[in-house]
């Protein structure tokens, strides 16, 4: 059995306005990887401070936007990429209040209103704290390979994905309920990886503790557990910890074995390469034959997959493959796409080589991030260079890092 993760979409709507092709680039927050220059626009440094977690600078940037010309379109799009920022890092009345001033410039904006409800619920908690410890956690075999974290909730245990890939918490109803729960509804419906929508319930997890560390104020999305990605899982793993946790806790390192290391720091040195973030969405470059692309960071995706971008910058890859259906399952529902498969690629991540086998290269954009990135980097990827660290306070990947002894954690 296998799981398909649930990605949470916002479908926020990006504004491009009157810029040149190479600003609305960089202020799209898609050219992460370039050097701040001088004379970029200040909205475009504070998206690119943003993206790159430069939290302080991104909010002084951005806030002087706003009150240089706050009824612009610039205005408003400094509101939208605060309000993207503050989500990631689960600070949602932050989140309340860039949505209320959005709506003030755009009463109608069908997303923000949309999204208004469920940051009403979310903002109505207490903000998420944290008090960090480093800590060991063992490697549990499940049924698929990705990272778990055990967990303890109301003093009962549990083996929760780390999903990179997961904009927000999500935990069904069922796993909830045997939590003892409160679960509120909310009038507000996302989007999964199918591409379909539903609407959503949502409840507080008041104490996370995972290892020695503590999280405060946790607040889930629930969904049903008759449905996926939750359906065919035992309960008491039916819980996804999205980006705001793994934000939280700062860095994960994950070892040959499996077992992993959270809120530790690197004692010897790998191969680093960047992390930025498009709205929740870890991005990192990966290479194939040299060229380097974006790519969604996926912890929670069991398998790659290559976007309609991949095919159209190497159409030789296309033209060996074998034209077939490849299903896409989320809570919506499973929806088929066109796709191509080929045996094999070799691509170069962190400056390892990794082997996406049977790949799966999707002819049809399925999601926003899909027109712009090149794939979604799953776990098959991303353990073969393994140890690796994904550390969120340096904003790297890096392979190759080994921890240090920690005979002595428990």
């Amino acid at each position: 059995m296998r799981i398909n993760h649930v990605t949470v979409f916002f479908c926020l709507i990006f504004w491009s306005g009157l810029m040149s092709a190479q600003e609305v680039d960089l202020c799209e927050g898609r050219d992460w990887f370039a050097p701040i220059a001088a004379k970029q626009s200040q909205l475009c440094k504070g998206v690119l401070e943003a993206a790159l977690e430069r939290r302080q600078n991104a909010v002084s940037d951005l806030n002087q936007v706003i009150r240089s010309n706050p009824n612009s379109a610039e205005a408003y799009r400094a509101h939208e990429v605060l309000l993207q920022m503050h989500i990631r890092d689960g600070r949602f009345r932050d989140a309340l209040r860039e949505a209320e001033a959005m709506l003030i410039l755009r009463p109608q904006a069908a997303d923000i209103l949309n999204l208004r409800p469920l940051l009403l619920a979310l903002g109505g908690y207490p903000p998420l704290s944290t008090h960090l410890r480093r800590s060991i956690l063992p490697y549990v075999p499940t049924a698929d390979v990705n990272p778990h974290f055990p967990v303890r909730i109301n003093g009962k245990h549990g083996l929760f994905y780390a999903d990179t890939g997961a904009n927000i918490p999500v935990m069904s109803d069922e796993e909830a309920h045997a939590l003892g729960l409160v679960i509120r509804s909310v009038d507000s419906k996302i989007g999964d990886i199918s591409g379909r929508s539903v609407s959503m319930r949502v409840a507080e997890v008041d104490t996370l503790q995972i290892g020695r560390s503590v999280l405060r104020h946790v607040p889930f999305v629930i969904l049903p557990a008759s449905q996926p990605p939750f359906n065919e899982v035992p309960v008491d793993q039916q819980a996804i910890l999205g980006i705001q946790i793994l934000l939280a806790v700062k860095s994960i390192h994950v070892a040959a074995d499996g077992s992993m290391e959270i809120a530790g720091t690197d004692k010897s040195e790998g191969v680093a390469t960047p992390i930025a973030f498009h709205q929740s969405q870890p991005v990192v470059q990966m290479s194939y034959e040299g060229r380097s692309m974006p790519y969604t960071m996926d912890t929670g995706a069991v398998h790659t997959t290559l976007n309609p971008l991949f095919s159209e910058t190497f159409p030789a890859v296309v033209q060996k493959g074998e034209s077939k259906n490849h299903q896409l399952t989320g809570q919506g529902g499973t929806s088929s796409q066109p796709s191509i498969r080929v045996a094999s690629l070799r691509f170069s991540l962190a400056d390892r080589e990794v082997t996406l086998s049977s790949a799966v290269i999707l002819t049809k954009q399925t999601t926003s991030e899909s027109a712009w990135a090149a794939g979604n980097l799953g776990y098959d990827l991303i353990r073969q260079t393994a140890p690796f660290t994904i550390n969120f306070e340096k904003m790297t990947f890096v392979s190759g890092t080994s921890s240090a002894s920690h005979s002595h954690l428990q």
